[in-house]
């Protein structure tokens, strides 16, 4: 339990207000960072990892760690950000055809506003924790290991972001077709 409780405190982030309301949180993995899911898990294909060579020229641009919500019971995020988008960000992968690429994510998925804590798929969601009120913030790592944020500006549900389409889709992997 001990070296759960160290490695667990990587993936928390100082700056997050959710205490879990389960007896046995002292002993959970309790993350505040979740994962991009095409890029930490085998993914649609089943084949393995993604290896981070496949990004290209676009290491620095694509999310591969995010400040996600978190389950106001067990205090975690999901273990992985697959709500972002408006839809599960595993169906996208990065086309330089794709006219969206250059659009603003969609940043939240419930009717009462997102960017708060609670149960999936609010904890599949990015979360802007950092900042204030005045400017919202999402702290990410990207593939090529530098670590930047997002904000949106206005009312969360306006899409008025710097979080961009292409930020969540990485290249397809080339084991798949």
């Amino acid at each position: 339990a001990d070296t759960t409780i160290r490695l667990s405190g990587v993936f928390r982030c100082p700056a997050s207000s959710v205490v879990p309301t389960n007896e046995n949180r002292s002993l959970e993995f309790i993350r505040h960072y979740a994962p991009h899911p095409l890029l930490f898990t085998k993914g649609p294909s089943s084949r393995g990892s993604y290896k981070l060579t496949w990004l290209g020229g676009r290491a620095s641009e694509v999310v591969m760690i995010a400040d996600t919500g978190q389950d106001l019971v067990n205090g975690s995020s999901n273990y992985t950000f697959d709500m972002m988008d408006g839809q599960f960000v595993t169906y996208y992968y990065y086309k330089e055809t794709d006219g969206d690429n250059n659009n603003a994510a969609k940043i939240f998925t419930d009717s009462q506003g997102g960017d708060r804590d609670g149960s999936y798929p609010l904890n599949a969601l990015f979360r802007f924790r950092h900042g204030g009120p005045s400017n919202p913030t999402a702290n990410v790592l990207f593939g090529d290991g530098h670590v930047g944020s997002f904000s949106y500006t206005g009312r969360i549900t306006e899409r008025r972001t710097d979080l961009l389409k292409r930020n969540l889709r990485p290249n397809r992997r080339p084991d798949v077709q």
